[in-house]
């Protein structure tokens, strides 16, 4: 086994630590939007989902049933999944919140996918490219 170089080490380490916190997003947003799925639907008490028709509700409860299906689903394919996910989370908070659920769903999803996957996947590709280094050194 080849002694891996302290810049490997590091670069190795950035690649776990934004991958954790995309994953930690992703997973965030759909355990979220399925438990408020749920929650707004399943209470007694008065809330604004009263004002959904009975085939709406229907309809938001089976698309959680599917996300939770495509969250083990994203587990088995990697990042495959992602994409679908994070739609069927904004569809249901845009209903279930209107605009601020909307906005917040397409916050959350363009920062995991345009600066902390980006960054896992540089860093994955830099390690790559180091350990090469080190094979050499």
């Amino acid at each position: 086994m080849v002694k891996q170089s302290k810049r490997t080490k590091n670069v190795k380490k950035l690649s776990r630590i934004f991958f954790f916190v995309s994953l930690v997003c992703f997973l965030s947003v759909a355990i979220f939007t399925v438990i408020a799925t749920f929650s707004k639907l399943g209470g007694s008490e008065k809330t604004g989902a009263d004002i959904l028709s009975d085939a709406l509700k229907t309809q938001l409860v089976s698309l959680s049933i599917t996300m939770i299906i495509g969250l083990v689903l994203a587990l088995i394919i990697k990042e495959k999944m992602r994409t679908t996910i994070y739609m069927l989370a904004l569809i249901i908070n845009s209903i279930l919140f209107k605009e601020a659920g909307m906005y917040s769903i397409l916050a959350i999803w363009a920062v995991d996918e345009y600066v902390f996957t980006t960054l896992h996947k540089h860093y994955a590709k830099l390690t790559t490219i180091n350990k090469e280094i080190d094979l050499r050194g």
